[in-house]
Order: structure tokens, then C-alpha cells, then sequence
């Protein structure tokens, strides 16, 4: 599969980013929540949880009423919710469900932000404070050995030092649209060549993409965003379909460079209390090692 090569979206996986006519914010809500909920459900194997099996059994993953029987619900409620009829599960049975799903914390956080009531207030711009303090944070590192930039929750980067530019590229002053760390991830050849991991440094991002979008989800930035990079990049569309979840924390990166080799950052992540969705992400230079490759 090629970066330039976009395939036709499935049903599941335009469902959320394409929603059909006439739906509202709350239907389509459902809508995510349901399709979540089954793509959870077909990847567990039954026979790891200790479930009898029926011989000529064609399903894959769990069944509906196996999963209702694992959280304590009935059949008929837990097969509404999966088909977008059921509003308002409690934080209990969310809880329940988690765990029948074998859910991890990432998992359990979107699936309970999913689970909300849309919000009828529009996205909150930056705020001014929060950006220029987070700006002071950026210049304070000017001369740092690691990169550091500040991001926006859609990936633009509003400001970076000189090892940003050096490590990644001169993302130059915003609001170019070319300066976002995102299009950079999936659209520059360059950024296959810097980042050692590049594949699972892409799937991080969609995760923490669409955890994102869950949390935001009348912001139409990030929608005219997310369809932009499906129309554009069959990588991006197959894994945004894995609906695979991510947050933003601390991790290690290996990045090359043609001149100053391949070096091994700690991420670290710095945001203001008054934006929670702004922040500086600072790569701390580990100790000198050889990294090695990922496997072919």
C-alpha cells in the first residue's frame, strides 16, 4: 500500500468523518460508539476468555450475547447500543462493557468520551495566555540540543527552535498550512527517512487523532483535516479503520539524520492549564546508543 494511492472508504470507517443526511449530532454520536463497540468485539478471541464454542460456529471474535453476558446486561439492550439505538449508558455499565472487552485505559477513556451527550458549545479557540506562555517556553530552548515546538491539537506548529528544524524541517512562521506536523508525518518523504520507527510513530498519531476528535467533536477543522488526509493517503485511511486510540505522553523517539546521526529522544510534553489542547512537546537527548532499525 502506497502513501499516494487512496482507496474508496468502508462504511465503518467514513461513517464518523462522512455522516449521512439528515443525522444529528446525537445520532451520530450512537453511530461511533456502535462502530467502535463492534470492531472491539470481533478482535477478541473467545476461546482466551474460556467461552464454550459452538462446532460450526462462523463468527469471528465474540458474540453480541456473549459480550452482554460478560458486562451483566441483556442481549437485547447491548445489541441497541451496537446499532446505534440505546442512549445514555451509565458510567457502571460502560465500566462493565470495558471490561468484557478487555479495554485498556486508552480504550476506556474514548469509549466513555463517545459515551457522552454532544456538546452544544463551539470549540474554544487558543487561548492567548496559555499560548504566549507556552511560546516563552519554546524560546527558553532556543539553543537546546533536542527539539522543541509548540503544537496545536490539529498538529500546526506555532512555534520552534532551531533543533526542530534540523531534526524535522523549518516549519516556518504559521499560518501556512504546510506547517503542521501531521501533513509532515504522512505527506513529506522526508519524515520516513528521520524517524527510525516511522510506521508506528504515524499509528500513535491517528490513535491520538481520533481520541482527539472524540473529545472535540463539533470541531470542523479537525473533520475538513481528517477527511483531507483520507482522501489523500491510504496509509492514513487503513489505520484510522483499525480505530486504534492513543493519548499524547511522555515515550522515546529515534530520529537520523544525514549529518548528525541517530539519536534517541525522551518526549516530554508541556501544556498550560489554561488550554489543555495546546502544548510543547521537548525532546530530551538519551544517552548516546546505536539504534537499531525496526524489523523489516
Amino acid at each position: 500500500m502506497t502513501d499516494s494511492a487512496a482507496r474508496p472508504a468502508s462504511r465503518a470507517g467514513a461513517e464518523a468523518l462522512v455522516p449521512r443526511r439528515g443525522r444529528s449530532a446525537e445520532e451520530r454520536r450512537r453511530d461511533q460508539l456502535a462502530e467502535f463497540l463492534r470492531h472491539r468485539r470481533s478482535r477478541l478471541d473467545p476461546t482466551l476468555l474460556g467461552l464454550p464454542i459452538a462446532p460450526r460456529r462462523r463468527a469471528s471474535g465474540l458474540l453480541r450475547e456473549e459480550v452482554a453476558s460478560l458486562a451483566g446486561v441483556s442481549t437485547g439492550w447491548y445489541t441497541a447500543l451496537e446499532q446505534g439505538r440505546a442512549a445514555n449508558p451509565s458510567p457502571q455499565v460502560l465500566d462493565a462493557i470495558a471490561t468484557a472487552l478487555r479495554l485498556d485505559a486508552d480504550d476506556r477513556r474514548y469509549l466513555r468520551e463517545l459515551a457522552k451527550p454532544p456538546a452544544r458549545t463551539q470549540v474554544a479557540p487558543i487561548d492567548d495566555t496559555a499560548e504566549a506562555d507556552l511560546r516563552a517556553v519554546v524560546a527558553a530552548h532556543a539553543d537546546a540540543a533536542g527539539p522543541t515546538y509548540l503544537a496545536t491539537r490539529h498538529g500546526d506548529v506555532l512555534a520552534h527552535n532551531r533543533a526542530t528544524a534540523d531534526w524535522y524541517t523549518d516549519f516556518g512562521p504559521p499560518p501556512a498550512a504546510e506547517n503542521n506536523m501531521v501533513r509532515w508525518l504522512f505527506q513529506a518523504p522526508q519524515a520516513r527517512s528521520r524517524l527510525v520507527d516511522w510506521e508506528n510513530e504515524c499509528r500513535d498519531m491517528v490513535g491520538r487523532l481520533r481520541a482527539n476528535y472524540a473529545a472535540q467533536p463539533g470541531d470542523q477543522r479537525m473533520v475538513a483535516m481528517l477527511r483531507e488526509l483520507k482522501a489523500h493517503s491510504a496509509v492514513f485511511h487503513g489505520w484510522w479503520d483499525e480505530q486504534h486510540i492513543a493519548t499524547q505522553r511522555g515515550r522515546l523517539r529515534a530520529m537520523r539524520h544525514p549529518t548528525l546521526g541517530t539519536r534517541t529522544f525522551r518526549l516530554v510534553v508541556v501544556r498550560s492549564p489554561q488550554d489543555s489542547f495546546l502544548g510543547v512537546v521537548m525532546h530530551l537527548p538519551e544517552p548516546t546508543e546505536e539504534v537499531a532499525a525496526p524489523p523489516e
